[in-house]
This record gives structure tokens, sequence and C-alpha cells, in this order.
């Protein structure tokens, strides 16, 4: 297990690292400056990395913006030989890639960085060997290990970092993308509520004025239109904030893991260490997608990797987004696992980069005596013969005495490799799913609402016609000075919707007698009272005009100007009373 200071101390490495790697691609820090901070593996995949880029005159640059603070600790996968700290960073990345010294590629995105560093196993000035456990004085290393005759230099027992990846902080972009959409519609709400109460204020200023007026009508429409609408904004509000948290909580269960059905291998296999299997993993596709001959990465296949890498030329960086465990079965001495593994890709060609997810499927191959090794503790791999150093970059062979490496006796063989088509990044299925659920909640809640009031919106978006049948319905009674003796029209307002008639009386009638006789002509023509005042009364008939979806009532108001004598009529056609409908 990690004490408190070799934590400490492997944080630091990983925290500074990004700055190495910039250094290292901007040619600042050379491959033996990088052989001092990694581990063979994970250089090795760096200096292919590097090539392909020089091989395209490109320089890359990652800039950190803005970050949740240092590397934390995620975990600690410690071996009996080797301790192992894991470590990751929220941050908000500005990628740069330069062609000649030109930018040529410039994007913002936020990401996650995973860091894993190593130390050899070991208590003062004694460690266990990194090939094979055997503990020894680190002074002693030098010379050879005492057991299998691996050599090390002091440094090599310092912390490394085994492994640095920057990937899809997927679960940060589906809670941005939700906000954003939430914005959205609060906007809309805060719009509609707005433009209700705006629209209130100005029906009731209008309705200060004398007369009718088109405005004060347009006005009430606005107000009723935005209060039919945000009830429908709000359900959608609330409706795809519980969606929401569904999909958060499976991104955060699902996306967040980068490795899934880990339990599955290490149901059969008590020591396999998932976070080791996908950085060794990582390796040998980084090694693929960048390799120029088969010779680099064939040492790790039991086939020819020649008509795969000819695919991959175009390829300038790779990371392992997502492996997920498929199967495992063993036969005879051997563990086969087949897994997919979702790598996003950076392609440049025709001077133009492009990003993109790959989908492997593989079958990989292991002796059952592997289960005693850690692959975690690989930090360079050493000739069987002589215990020199051997570079799998050259297909495993010894430099000095030719002997090659049984890789099958370290780690996987690669049994099986099939690049499936193209696949959608997990965040992109995550915002058209979020779209789609809005899109959805907006027909689905947006068509119960235009079914319930689909009346009321007709009528608004056909005002024409039917002030057309408010003049007609108005034309089927006579007015007060046509039925009642005495009684003059002095004055007419309308605003198409509404018609006002003022009448003024001789001095052979009263207004309230010449009223009387107006209301009985207006009960004889089918018209009912329903509201009385000291000097006002009004009067509805029920109407029906199925073509513009009307079934309300036609309302007289009579009044009666206490100072003047003036007795004003007020045709409208408004909804029917409640007891009536």
């Amino acid at each position: 297990m990690l004490d408190a200071y070799t934590r400490g101390s492997m944080q630091d490495k990983a925290g500074a690292f990004l700055d190495i790697q910039n250094q290292y691609f901007s040619d600042k820090k050379n491959d033996a400056d990088m052989t001092e901070y990694t581990t063979q593996a994970f250089w090795q995949s760096m200096y292919l990395s590097k090539k392909r880029l020089q091989e395209k005159d490109l320089t890359t640059e990652t800039i950190v913006e803005k970050s949740a603070g240092r590397m934390f600790f995620s975990s600690d996968t410690s071996t009996a030989h080797s301790l192992v700290g894991n470590f990751r960073r929220s941050i908000r990345e500005h990628k740069k890639i330069y062609s000649k010294n030109r930018l040529i590629f410039s994007k913002k995105d936020d990401k996650v960085i995973l860091a894993s560093a190593i130390k050899a196993n070991g208590d003062g000035n004694f460690a266990d060997c990194p090939n094979c456990g055997h503990t020894g004085k680190i002074s002693s290393y030098i010379d050879g290990c005492d057991c299998c005759g691996s050599k090390f230099t002091v440094k090599d027992f310092e912390e490394k970092i085994s492994s640095f990846t920057i990937t899809e902080n997927t679960p940060k972009k589906v809670l941005n993308a939700f906000k954003y959409i939430g914005i959205v519609i609060a906007l809309l709400l805060g719009f509609l509520f707005v433009t209700a109460v705006v629209s209130i204020i100005l029906a009731i200023i209008f309705d200060m004025q004398k007369g009718p007026s088109k405005y004060e009508t347009y006005s009430v429409i606005a107000a009723l239109a935005a209060f039919e609408l945000l009830p429908i904004f709000w359900n959608i509000f609330l409706i795809s904030g519980v969606v929401f948290i569904v999909i958060l909580i499976f991104a955060y269960q699902h996306l967040k893991a980068r490795i899934l059905n880990s339990n599955l291998p290490k149901s059969h296999m008590d020591t396999f260490i998932p976070e080791d299997f996908a950085q060794n993993l990582e390796y040998k596709l980084r090694n693929i997608h960048f390799a120029s001959k088969p010779e680099e990465v064939n040492v790790y296949s039991t086939f020819d990797f020649s008509p795969i890498i000819a695919g991959y030329k175009n390829v300038i960086e790779c990371t392992l987004s997502q492996l997920k465990f498929l199967n495992i079965r063993k036969e005879n001495d051997k563990y086969f696992l087949d897994a997919d593994a979702i790598c996003a890709l950076t392609q440049y060609q025709n001077n133009k980069i492009r990003t993109e997810n790959e989908k492997i499927t593989l079958t990989l191959s292991a002796p059952v005596s592997l289960e005693d090794k850690s692959l975690g503790s690989i930090r360079c791999y050493h000739c069987p013969n002589c215990a020199s150093t051997i570079n799998l970059l050259n297909g495993g062979v010894c430099d000095y005495c030719g002997t090659r490496l049984d890789y099958s006796k370290h780690s996987w063989m690669i049994e099986k490799y099939e690049n499936k088509d193209k696949v959608v990044n997990p965040f992109t299925k995550i915002k058209w799913l979020l779209l789609a659920i809005y899109f959805g909640l907006f027909v689905i809640v947006g068509g119960i609402a235009l079914w319930m009031n689909f009346p009321t919106i007709y009528q608004i978006t056909h005002y024409d016609e039917c002030a057309k049948i408010c003049a007609t319905e108005y034309n089927t009674i006579f007015q007060m000075d046509e039925v009642v003796p005495g009684v003059s029209l002095i004055d007419l307002q309308n605003n198409d919707m509404e018609y006002i008639f003022t009448y003024r009386c001789d001095e052979t009638i009263s207004p309230k007698d010449a009223a009387d006789s107006y209301m009985k002509y207006l009960s004889n023509e089918g018209f009912k009272l329903y509201d009385t005042g000291n000097s006002s009364w009004t009067l509805f008939r029920l109407v029906s005009y199925p073509e513009v979806y009307l079934d309300g009532q036609f309302e007289l108001e009579i009044d009666i100007d206490k100072n003047t004598g003036e007795i004003s009529v007020d045709y409208l056609i408004d909804d029917a009373p409640e007891d009536d409908e």
C-alpha cells in the first residue's frame, strides 16, 4: 500500500507531467530525458507518437486553461512488488496543433487527465527487482539482479509515470448541455411571463381609454397566448429536469467508468488488475496506430500487423477512451479474453485535422502462469539470455546477443484485431439524446396543450374570420334606437370584435324605461339576464359557430351614466357562463 510520502511524490510527478510532455513534443526534452520520467513501455508509445508528428511536420501543445485543483488520488493498485498510484484531474483543455509553425487546429474542451505512477516496492536501501521481484540492495542492481541478472540504475527505482491520458469528461459535458438547454427554457419562461404581464398592463391602459381599441384586443390576445404557453414550458422544464437526473446518473455510472465489466476477468484470475491491463493495452493500441513498420508491433501479436497499420498512416493521436470486457475462457494452459475498445483518434489529412472514435474488437491470450505476474510491475523488458534491456520496437530482439523476447511470458498477446466502423462519441450520443428528449417533450406536452386549447388558438390565428362572425352575430338583433321610441344613437365605436353603442333619450322616455324596454326586446330574442347592478345589466345568449370552433355567448352590457343619463350598450362575444357550459 502507498504511504503518504510516496503518494504525495507520485501526485507531484503526475501533476507536472503535462508540462514535461509538452516539452518533449516541442523538442525541449529528448528521449533520454523521458526515460527518467516514464516506464519503458509508456516512453515507447510517446516516441512513436512524436515520430508520427515529425513525419507530418506537426507539433502539438496542450494548455490547461481551467482546472479543478491539483491532481487528486483516485485509487491504489499496488502489487506485491510494485507500488502503483492512480490520479485524475478535471481540466478545461485548449488543444493546439501547428504545421510548420502555423496554427491549423485549436479547440477548447472539457477533459479529464488520468495518470498512473509506479515505484518498486522496498524499504530504505532495499527494493524489489522490477523484473523478477527479488529483494536486494538498490546499489547491487547496477551490476545486475542476483536472481535474474537484470540491470538497473538508481533512478530506475524512483517514481515513474506509467500512463498519462487526457480523455473526455462526458459527465461534465452532459451537465453543461443540460445547463445550457435549461437556461434557454428558463429564458423562454421569463420572456413569456414578461410578455403576459406587459400585455395585461397595456390591456388595462387601453381599457381605461374611451371606447374599444384594437390594441386592447391585441394585448389581451398576447396575454392569453403567453399564459397558455407558460404551463407548457413549465411542465417541459420540470419533466426534463427529472429526465436529466436519470441521464446524469447513467452518465456517471456508465461513462465515467473507463473500464466496464471489470469483474469478469477477475472472476477467473485472482491477481488480475483491470487498470494495469488497460494501461498495457493502451500502449499496444497507441503503437499500432503510430507504427510505420510491422516490426514495431508484431512482438505482441500472433499475426502480421502490416495491413492494419497501413490504414492508420494519418493518425497523429490515439487515446483509449473506454474498455469493455466481453468474455473470458480458459483453454488448456491459456486464457482467452474478448474485449471491445473505443479509441479517440485525431487524424491529419489534406492539411485538415479531424477527430473520430473507433471501435476495436480484440481477442487476447495469456498463459495461465501470467497470473503470478503483475503487468504494472513491468517497467522495462530485459533479455532472458544476457539481461540487457530489450527494445520492443525492433521486434523484441536483443541488440547484444540476438535473443528474441517471448512476450507471451510477460503480457497478453493479441490474437484477433478487428477495427469496426467509426462510432459516435459518447457525449454526442448523450447530447442528441437530450435534444431528442426535449423535442419529444415539446411534441407531447405541446401537442396535448394544443389539443386542449385548439379552439382558442384557432380563433387567435383566424382573427379576421372571427371578427366577421361577430359582426354577423351583432346584426341579428336590432339596436336600441330601432326598437325603443325616443332613443337616438349618438356614438359608435368598434375594434372588430367589440361594439359599443351610446344612446341619448329625449323628454318622452327615461333612461331606465328605455333600458327596460330594450331588455324586454332582448328577452324575446333569447337573451337571459345574469348580472344586475344599480344602473347596469348584463344579458347573454348562447351562440355556436363550429367553423371557427366557437361555443360561447353573445353578451350585452347595458350601462346608464348617472351624470349624463346616456346609455351605453356593449356588444361582445365571450365564453359561456359556467352554469350554462
